[in-house]
């Protein structure tokens, strides 16, 4: 689970922001500190854009608890590599009904309760932040891996799946953008998973380097659900709402 760390300024008694008399500033204050606060919890802002991007692919533990909460459809785990290694046996619609979970139980909650303390005077404001979650549009995810190192898209040791390593990290904080796992890219707005007929864009490689879909300036191409998702995760997209364009 991506663990959401309060600043230790925060807590009563402790260093408060001081809010500027200008509501502009106070805005960009506002969004300055929610990118901060993203980005030290496991989702790096993407520089040069307004939205940011997970650490990691979902993980086992992730995805799990997902389940256990009832948001997540149970779906079977052929390999189950461990508690920090990427879920992969699931289709797009799994990885937006986990982004929605992950929002609303705990990253939104949390944010807001960290800008409040922050900004105590702004607590109406803070109250109409809002996060705008799916998967990353195939724009979006070629546009992170431009800041990755591409020679990161080799065959893991033991051509399995990885847990992150240290040495895999773009230059925006995220892991593992342009190998270990193919990703499932696409905004998905359907209530319901992919029907047999139809299909989702794939980007990345995998782990095993026996699929290549191509990391940055081609499309990859348009995976259908029957081939079975065996070596396909994903990873969440992140944009704040309602407050200034970070």
């Amino acid at each position: 689970m991506v663990s959401i760390k309060l600043d230790s300024n925060s807590v009563s008694g402790k260093k408060i922001i001081k809010i500027p008399e200008d509501s502009a500033t106070v805005l960009l204050a506002m969004a300055e500190e929610a990118k901060k606060f993203l980005t030290e919890n496991g989702f790096p802002h993407i520089a040069g854009t307004d939205f940011h991007i997970s650490k990691t692919e979902i993980t086992e533990s992730q995805f799990d608890e997902c389940v256990n909460n009832g948001y997540c459809m149970a779906v079977e785990d052929k390999w189950d590599s461990g508690p920090n290694y990427p879920r992969i046996d699931i289709n797009n619609y799994d990885v937006k009904k986990y982004a929605d979970f992950f929002t609303k139980k705990q990253l939104l909650p949390s944010l807001r309760e960290h800008l409040k303390s922050k900004f105590p005077d702004q607590v109406d404001i803070i109250d109409g932040i809002n996060l705008d979650v799916n998967l990353p549009s195939e724009a979006e995810w070629e546009t992170a891996t431009r800041h990755a190192d591409p020679s990161k898209g080799n065959v893991n040791s033991g051509k399995m799946t990885e847990s992150c390593a240290s040495d895999d990290f773009s230059s925006d904080g995220v892991c593992d953008l342009v190998g270990n796992l193919a990703e499932w890219v696409g905004e998905v707005n359907r209530d319901r998973p992919l029907s047999p007929s139809e299909t989702a864009l794939v980007k990345g490689s995998d782990y095993s380097g026996s699929n290549n879909y191509p990391f940055d300036i081609d499309r990859g191409f348009n995976l259908s659900v029957t081939f079975g998702y065996y070596e396909v995760g994903g990873r969440v997209r992140v944009r704040v709402l309602n407050l200034l364009n970070q």
